[in-house]
């Protein structure tokens, strides 16, 4: 109710506006573009449609593990969810071999899996009343200092300029800074700063539409630069480029934010409101 209406309404915005149904269709409609991206060895010609790899996985991780959860105890399946941790860095390092595609570190299924796991260790020790106050900060940072220090190894933090090499810990590294901090803002949730900056009414509201606006920022993108480069915004380029830089990003943000209040009343609400038909387990 919260992920397929709107993503099957962005595809299908997508395909009317771009390609109609063909080529890679069915591997976004059936949640396996990912792997499309892994098989083709890179992600093809730039596109609204390559944000959908990360959906991909998601749906995947979310049509295996209730199953899992399921037939598993807490013990076993905290040590579940350790194997996952260790074998998604031991896919990442496979990716390393000559003949292996390098984006499969980026995009493969079976190695981004930790992340998942994480957050699920997080929720099962929350649940058994072990989740510290401590370790989680202060694994947090460093966890924090570890990523800053790579990025600057790197002299860059976009995962597509980063070695290879450097990519397979770096994402490591990155699942566990964003754990430690779920974990820790779980733990320190009523301390009074905590709630002043999590429970601000413009981070509330950016929280409720962040969804739409992941799935169509980049077509409002897309759309913005032809206005920008052959629209009625073209006088753009005879302005000093760090205004019409300015103007670009203010009007991205803007157009994405109102399209995704505008999908929130129209339709997202509307499905979420049929959760109360469903108990949580």
């Amino acid at each position: 109710l919260r992920i397929f209406p709107l993503v099957y309404l962005y595809l299908l915005v997508f395909f009317v506006l771009h390609q109609g149904l063909g080529g890679a269709s069915w591997m976004q409609l059936t949640h396996l573009s990912n792997w499309y991206v892994q098989g083709l060895g890179d992600w093809g010609p730039e596109s609204p449609s390559n944000l959908t790899w990360s959906l991909s996985i998601e749906e995947q991780y979310y049509l295996v593990w209730p199953f899992v959860v399921f037939h598993l105890r807490d013990n076993k399946l905290k040590g579940a969810c350790w194997a996952m941790i260790v074998g998604a860095l031991l896919v990442r390092f496979s990716f390393l071999a000559p003949e292996a595609p390098a984006i499969g570190i980026y995009v493969s299924t079976l190695g981004r899996i930790d992340t998942f796991a994480l957050g699920a260790l997080v929720a099962l020790s929350l649940r058994a009343g072990s989740l510290s106050k401590t370790t989680p900060v202060i694994l947090f940072g460093l966890g924090a200092l570890t990523t800053a220090v790579m990025i600057a190894w790197q002299h860059t933090f976009v995962f597509s300029s980063m070695a290879p090499g450097a990519l397979v810990l770096f994402l490591s590294a990155l699942a566990v800074t964003y754990a430690c901090a779920l974990a820790a803002l779980v733990r320190h949730s009523q301390t009074p700063l905590v709630r002043k900056v999590f429970e601000n009414p413009l981070l509330v509201k950016l929280g409720k539409h962040s969804y739409a606006m992941y799935l169509f920022h980049v077509e409002v993108i897309f759309g913005l630069k032809w206005l920008f480069e052959k629209g009625p915004l073209g006088f753009f380029s005879q302005s000093p480029a760090a205004l019409a830089v300015l103007a670009f990003w203010l009007l991205a943000f803007t157009l994405t934010l109102g399209l995704s209040v505008a999908l929130w009343h129209l339709l997202e609400k509307r499905f979420l409101s049929l959760k109360k038909h469903f108990a949580y387990a």
